[in-house]
Parts: C-alpha cells; sequence; structure tokens
C-alpha cells in the first residue's frame, strides 16, 4: 500500500512539475498601494451575495456539464482576473481536501491543501467554451491531488519575488454549507468569522448555501482596500452574468 501510494505521489508531482515548468509571470493586480518587500498578514474582507438570477445562471449552467458550479465560477474569476489584470496566463489555487495527500483518504476532519490550478483565458474564447476548458482544468489537477503544495512548489523552484507568495497569489474555494441547525425554541443562523490575516494577495470563498451563492473575499490590508476588494466583486458578479 505504501508503495502505491509513493508511485501516486511521484506521478502526481511528475505533473505538476511539468504544469510549471516554465512558470506564469507574476499577477499584475492594479494594487491600491505599493507593494512592500515584506508581507504584512492583516486583511480586509468584503461579502456579496449574488443575485438570483445569476446563481440560477450559474447553477443551470454547472447542471447542462454535468458538474457542480466549481467550473463556472472558476472559469468567471479567471476571466475576471484577465479582464483586470491584462494576463492570458495565471494560476489560480484550488483547494482540495488533504486527506488523499496524506494517504488517509479515511481520516474524517478539516484537511485542506491548494493545488496551482493554471490557466490561460482568452477574450476570443466563447463562455462556454472556457467553462469547458476549466472543468477540463479542474478534473485533471483532482485526479493529481495526491501531492501537497509545499512539495510542488518545493519542486518546481519557481522564482522568488519580494512580498509575493510563489506559485500561488490568489486562492479560490467553493464551499456547500447546510442549513442552519434547528433548535427547540432557539432561532439559528449561520455567521460567517472571516480570519484576521491572509496568506494570499486574495482570497475568494464561493458559499453555496441553500439556493444562494454568497461570495466572501479576503485581501491583503497592506496593498489591497476594502473598497477596491468590493468593488471587485461587484465586477466579477458582472462577468458572471455576462457568462451564465
Amino acid at each position: 500500500v505504501e508503495a502505491e501510494r509513493t508511485a501516486t505521489a511521484d506521478a502526481a508531482l511528475a505533473w505538476w512539475t511539468a504544469q510549471h515548468r516554465d512558470p506564469a509571470p507574476p499577477l499584475a493586480l492594479p494594487l491600491d498601494t505599493e507593494r512592500p518587500a515584506r508581507r504584512a498578514a492583516a486583511a480586509v474582507h468584503a461579502t456579496r451575495t449574488l443575485a438570483p438570477h445569476v446563481t440560477g445562471g450559474i447553477l443551470a449552467t454547472a447542471a447542462r456539464g454535468g458538474s457542480t458550479p466549481v467550473p463556472v465560477l472558476l472559469a468567471g474569476w479567471s476571466a475576471f482576473l484577465h479582464r483586470l489584470t491584462g494576463a492570458d496566463d495565471l494560476v489560480v489555487g484550488m483547494t482540495a481536501a488533504s486527506q488523499a495527500a496524506a494517504g488517509a483518504k479515511g481520516v474524517v476532519g478539516h484537511g485542506v491543501h491548494v493545488l496551482p490550478l493554471r490557466l490561460r483565458p482568452a477574450a476570443s474564447l466563447a463562455a462556454e467554451a472556457w467553462i469547458a476548458a476549466v472543468r477540463d482544468a479542474t478534473y485533471d489537477a483532482l485526479e493529481h491531488a495526491g501531492v501537497t503544495f509545499g512539495t510542488v512548489v518545493r519542486a518546481v523552484k519557481p522564482p522568488r519575488h519580494p512580498g509575493r507568495t510563489p506559485l500561488v497569489e490568489v486562492l479560490f474555494n467553493y464551499e456547500r454549507t447546510g442549513e442552519p441547525p434547528r433548535l427547540a425554541g432557539v432561532a439559528a443562523t449561520v455567521v460567517a468569522t472571516p480570519k484576521a490575516g491572509v496568506a494570499f494577495d486574495v482570497v475568494l470563498h464561493a458559499v453555496h448555501a441553500g439556493d444562494a451563492l454568497r461570495l466572501e473575499a479576503s485581501a491583503r490590508a497592506d496593498i489591497i482596500g476594502a473598497a477596491t476588494l468590493a468593488r471587485w466583486l461587484a465586477d466579477f458578479e458582472a462577468v458572471l452574468a455576462a457568462f451564465v
């Protein structure tokens, strides 16, 4: 079993190394302040609930493709980043359960690691075709999830830049939440509890609760302001609306 797990991890590492043999350039986000040489961990936050017709379009598009909303949201997010930065070769970190990488698929618990998904959006590509391309890229990444992000970074040896995280600067996460618990005589609601710090330039959580999709974003407070982050979420919703 151990030999099989090692072979799977080796194959996954070889695949990721090939994906990033010639690393994508750093993402040129339009920052509010000059990027400092040393990162600060403090974060700003913004939230936005997508309009019902946008959420409905996302879910319908995902259903037609036989997938979860993840590829549709990721396609829209990468298209938004392309418009924001002009980058046609970028990396978006995607979260995945870390049990597979640790060889503990039967373990129940909160275990997450980052898959450095490399995407090449193009303005000439139709939305349906781009969503399909991202769906395929997502499936390929998940099939090679048996290796940790740190291991990939050490193998790829990407160029290091002051004040930047290596390989991944923008993170995406999708979460499906259940209904609040029903307790006799008690009204319960789900409350977002954003972290005080953030490890990447921007972290986007897409929270699917019932019939609603809510965007919860965090960003480095030393380079991005809360107003800018809120504006980006509004612009991202506009991209999604055009996609679906």
